[in-house]
């Protein structure tokens, strides 16, 4: 819906939503490659274990649902006509 309550016709939807996917999958490829960076140079130390690395397996699992989400929603809309 509009600000002034009427429908806007699905093709405008579509692509507003696939505007939205790739805004927001940008920044999460760079926060996902800046984790799995962090986890590796912390790996070269042998710091393999502990409450930093847990931190980062979660931030990372969070990052990788994000992109799964994504996906999802990019392949649910493929192939609908946007303007």
């Amino acid at each position: 819906m509009t600000a002034d309550g009427k429908s806007e016709p699905l093709t405008e939807l579509v692509t507003k939503q696939k505007k939205f996917l790739h805004d927001l999958a940008s920044p999460v490829a760079i926060a996902n490659g800046m984790i799995e960076m962090a986890m590796m140079e912390l790996s070269k130390k042998s710091i393999t274990e502990g409450r930093e690395i847990e931190c980062l397996q979660k931030a990372l699992r969070a990052t990788e649902k994000i992109v799964k989400l994504i996906e999802d929603n990019r392949s649910e809309i493929r192939g609908v006509p946007s303007s």
